[in-house]
């Protein structure tokens, strides 16, 4: 009989012949590798972030996860939310239905918690699509010649930072997290690994003491034989100013005498604008005319577990100008069963309200206006997508165009999107 209980520094040893047959990359699976593998994950179950869960078919330990507790930015709002992480199965159980239990699992738990998002990385897109998992919006990386980044000033008070000083570069996240939709703030394993990295270099920008942003980048060879060849790989750059940005743009288009090019990344649609030439270093051409800038990643994806929970903590979430009542209608991933959502969006008080939610077609449904306006449209989607738009990872109307959602109201789906336009799509760079 299978069951699902909270793995313990005892079960290690039965989690690793899971965890390390499902994620093997850059693992040499040898007795160093399992050695350096169980101090470390010893080490995280002893986080109050982190929950190690596996189940179990007896004595045997089949399939494992981690779930993490993040608290994150919805809209401008900080709240809870629960990440699911290294969902692994055991060789020989795989293509039973058991990671789907676990992930059954891990909403359950998120919904208890009052977590109405859950968030993940996947392994597979299509997997969790099927479960109702929307994707979430590109991050692009950047290649280009270190000299074709924009010559600025460098305004603010540059230092290294010192590894005692990692709780300032923490803090400074954080308030780049409380600003930032989609944003998750650090974690407990997060910090772990910041503490015992000690090859990437750290730039912190200041303002008197207050950090505006920080800047982590390593060197990469670029040749196998010429030692003059260097590339700057930058794995994070926050920054709370416009001139913070500026002055760590600046700096590291100073170190090209080093360093000959330099690869960094942006959630930013519209980071390329502030290049000087944004051409990658593939030199890639699309007919017709069109140079590469960049390459473009999917990693979050999102589910919505608690419906009137996320209503209710993102009520506030800036709207457009006008209102509209729309009804969206979708098929639970889960319960194979036609759903429905009733939501008043915008007007005098801005925002977005649930009316009403629940089973098409059953007692509880309301068509006929009972449980507040009747509804302008009617949107029809999957899951998936449901998700998307409403973490705005994508918008309305081009969905509709590729035919991903289909409407009754072409004319006031157009108005909705305009009301639910938001600057900023979901971004995060939390490794989990």
């Amino acid at each position: 009989m299978l069951k699902i209980r909270e793995l313990v520094s005892s079960d290690i040893e039965r989690y690793l012949d899971v965890y390390l047959n499902a994620y093997p990359a850059f693992k040499t699976l040898d007795a160093e590798c399992r050695a350096r593998q169980r101090e470390r994950n010893l080490r995280n179950m002893g986080l109050s972030d982190v929950d190690y869960i596996g189940m179990f078919d007896g004595e045997e330990l089949v399939a494992a996860m981690k779930l993490v507790h993040f608290q994150m930015n919805l809209y401008g709002n900080v709240v809870p939310a629960l990440g699911l992480m290294s969902l692994a199965v055991h060789p020989l159980h795989k293509k039973k239905g058991l990671a789907l239990k676990m992930v059954q699992y891990y909403e359950a738990r998120a919904v208890e918690l009052k977590a109405s998002v859950a968030p993940l990385l996947p392994f597979n897109m299509t997997f969790y699509r099927n479960m109702g998992y929307g994707l979430g919006s590109r991050r692009s990386l950047y290649h280009i010649p270190t000299v074709n980044l924009p010559k600025g000033e460098i305004s603010a008070d540059l230092r290294f930072v010192r590894a005692q000083e990692l709780e300032t570069l923490v803090a400074c996240y954080n308030e780049k997290a409380a600003r930032t939709h989609g944003m998750i703030r650090k974690t407990g394993e997060e910090l772990g690994d910041m503490r015992a990295d000690t090859a990437s270099i750290r730039l912190g920008a200041y303002d008197g003491q207050k950090m505006t942003g920080y800047l982590s980048y390593r060197f990469e060879d670029a040749s196998e034989t010429n030692f003059t060849q260097n590339r700057i790989v930058v794995d994070e750059l926050i920054s709370l100013e416009s001139e913070t940005l500026e002055s760590f743009l600046e700096y590291l288009r100073r170190q090209a005498d080093l360093a000959q090019s330099v690869v960094l990344t942006s959630g930013c649609d519209d980071f390329y604008h502030v290049l000087a030439d944004p051409q990658d270093l593939s030199m890639e051409y699309l007919p017709y005319g069109y140079l590469q800038v960049c390459r473009s990643f999917i990693g979050y994806m999102y589910k919505i577990v608690d419906y009137p929970e996320f209503f209710r903590v993102t009520s506030n979430r800036p709207t457009g100008a006008g209102s509209v009542t729309a009804r969206i209608e979708y098929l639970d991933a889960f319960a194979k069963e036609e759903r429905f959502l009733l939501l008043d969006i915008g007007g005098d008080r801005g925002g977005w309200r649930l009316l009403a939610c629940g089973t098409a077609g059953s007692s509880e449904d309301v068509r006929d206006g009972s449980e507040g306006p009747v509804p302008e449209l009617t949107l029809r989607c999957r899951e998936c997508d449901l998700n998307a738009l409403l973490m705005n990872s994508a918008r309305l109307m081009p969905l509709i165009d590729l035919g991903v959602v289909r409407t009754d109201n072409t004319d006031a789906a157009r108005r909705m999107d305009m009301i639910l336009y938001y600057s900023s799509k979901p971004y995060s760079n939390t490794d989990f």
